[in-house]
């Protein structure tokens, strides 16, 4: 995962769940997140970020 998705992704979960994401947990985010870029037949995470 590219550090602007990274940084993309964390605010959201952030503003939207009061979670802070560190950098040593992109891994959760891509695991999590995967699945649903293939749900909407996107080929990546910086698909799904756009």
């Amino acid at each position: 995962m590219k550090p602007e998705d990274f940084e993309l992704f964390s605010t959201l979960v952030k503003q939207r769940s009061g979670l802070v994401l560190t950098k040593d947990k992109a891994y959760l985010l891509e695991s999590r997140l995967t699945p649903v870029a293939r749900k909407y037949s996107l080929k990546t995470l910086e698909d799904l970020a756009q």
